[in-house]
């Protein structure tokens, strides 16, 4: 190589270095991440080397207590805050404020450290997006007082957001009713969960379900009241005799309601029908949900249930009653599965015998879903591709 090249080359590397240090970094705020937000924020930091920072909050020791997950690899430019007394909002403020971010990303509003700073920097003129699965039905199950509280408080906090983060229907419709459709169009970008669609397409066996093999359907969650597994089983339980003969239901996950769960299906007498099958570690999870037919979610409250993804993406329909987050956008009643008018047990009784008498029907509903996932850009890379462009407008914006 010349000199004159070897000057250009260093030059060049120099001038690159003074231009990444004139971008202003970047600060994501949020709780103690699953491993789906993981690979999302190991794929943003090879996106923006040495710029972008995570804060993790844990919750409470109450809470985490109650909810567990599986936790995934955290990227490297990360802060974990454990401390469960009241001076961990302070210490949050005071790393931020060090780091000196132009853009902040709070991913929902708890635990509470997060919304608190995140006011604190609006006050300090930082910009902010706000991204949460905040569901427009959970705010409707609520009480009046309740909804004029959450939408005066709400409504000023995301009026005052850089971009509102969107990830579906639902989700959108809280955003409009919080503040107003112009507010919202001004601001709104699509920002979906990091499902890892290719991860459970790619793995589909299509062979899995020949041969003679019981109609079988899947759920995967904690099992507490919120999700209504009781519903489930009584749903089962008027299933007609010929197709119980024929019929196995697998419910995936642990929780406080598993002993009542299973009383119950002994009183139901179809104890022999479901089968709880515990905790599945999420790579193992593919597997679990391609042994169905159907899988059926039949939550109370589901603000946005990334399992939809899931169990569409390993191309098995979905029944879930028409609130569910996931189900708004990704479950087209007759084209990738079923869209129950309400969670009761007839309801998915009703759903069960509907693919149970048409299997041939169950398997283009399955098709047609992973179809749905992938063009509509409920996945990672989508979620990636929008950052980006959000960083591109605040860069632009900054210039």
């Amino acid at each position: 190589m010349s000199s004159c090249s070897s000057w250009y080359s260093v030059t060049y590397f120099i001038n690159f270095g003074e231009f990444m240090s004139d971008l202003k970094k970047i600060a994501w705020i949020g709780g103690y991440p699953a491993h789906y937000m993981c690979e999302l924020h190991t794929r943003l930091e090879e996106k923006f080397p040495g710029r972008i920072h995570f804060f993790y909050v844990e919750a409470g020791k109450k809470l985490r207590d109650q909810r567990t997950y599986e936790r995934g690899m955290l990227p490297n430019a990360c802060e974990i805050i454990r401390d469960d007394s009241y001076f961990r909002v302070f210490r949050l403020m005071k790393k931020i404020s060090q780091m000196d971010p132009g853009l902040i990303i709070t991913a929902s509003h708890y635990p509470r450290p997060i919304w608190l700073s995140a006011l604190y920097f609006m006050l300090k003129k930082k910009n902010i997006c706000y991204w949460s699965d905040t569901n427009i039905q959970d705010i409707f199950f609520k009480p009046v007082w309740w909804q004029f509280a959450k939408k005066t408080i709400f409504g000023f906090y995301l009026k005052k957001m850089f971009r509102l983060l969107y990830m579906g229907r639902q989700n959108k419709n809280f955003y409009i009713w919080a503040t107003n459709r112009l507010i919202f169009d001004k601001k709104k970008l699509f920002f979906p969960y990091p499902h890892n669609h290719a991860y459970y397409s790619d793995a589909r066996d299509e062979n899995l379900h020949e041969g003679n093999h019981p109609f079988t359907v899947v759920s995967v969650g904690r099992l507490n009241m919120v999700k209504r597994y009781d519903l489930l089983i009584e749903g089962i339980s008027l299933l007609p005799k010929k197709i119980r003969d024929n019929f196995i239901c697998h419910i995936a996950g642990d929780g406080p309601e598993k002993d009542a769960l299973i009383q119950k299906a002994k009183n139901l007498n179809v104890d022999h029908l479901v089968n709880f099958a515990g905790p599945v570690p999420s790579d193992e999870v593919m597997k679990f949900f391609q042994k169905g037919n159907l899988f059926i979610l039949p939550s109370d409250i589901e603000p946005w249930g990334l399992v939809v993804n899931e169990a569409l993406s390993s191309g098995v329909p979905v029944a879930a009653p028409y609130w569910v987050g996931a189900a708004s956008d990704l479950v087209v009643d007759g084209e990738t599965g079923i869209l129950l008018p309400d969670n009761n047990p007839g309801s998915i009784a009703q759903a069960i015998i509907r693919l149970y008498e048409r299997d041939d029907w169950g398997k283009h509903l399955g098709i047609q879903g992973q179809d749905r996932v992938r063009t509509m850009g409920f996945h990672v890379e989508k979620a990636v591709e929008n950052f980006c462009k959000l960083v591109e407008d605040f860069d632009a914006q900054s210039a």
